[in-house]
């Protein structure tokens, strides 16, 4: 026996009762305004902001696993998405550290110090 027809006489109404609604136009859907909400903080950064985070969250992942080259693009991208993060700066820095690209580390802590510690003394001293 189908477990659905058990109900007996009470589901047998529901579904007629149902259609009757239905066939004489009983159901009726309103049209409403879509709800809006204030954005969330940081939304008028826009998609280039998440993606910098991403970039950034997958090139610390690459650190942690000691796979330095790998981190490198990661982070190169997550800089060319957003140039302010310090974050970025920092553990690009640290990656070509890492891979012996020294000239290319001093770089990148050149622009950490840039962005972060005292950007208007950066420029002024020559260092970004």
């Amino acid at each position: 026996m189908n477990v659905w027809w058990r109900g007996g006489r009470g589901a047998a109404w529901a579904i007629g009762a149902a259609l009757s609604l239905a066939a004489c136009g009983g159901l009726q859907v309103v049209p409403q305004e879509p709800l809006v909400a204030d954005p969330p903080l940081g939304a008028s950064e826009g998609a280039a902001t998440g993606a910098s985070g991403t970039e950034l969250q997958r090139g610390i992942a690459y650190i942690k696993n000691e796979k330095y080259e790998d981190a490198k693009a990661h982070l190169e991208k997550a800089l060319e998405l957003k140039p302010d993060s310090a974050e970025a700066s920092y553990y690009l820095a640290l990656a070509k550290e890492k891979t012996g690209d020294r000239p290319g580390a001093e770089a990148a802590y050149r622009s950490l110090f840039a962005v972060s510690i005292f950007p208007g003394l950066a420029t002024r001293t020559g260092w970004s």
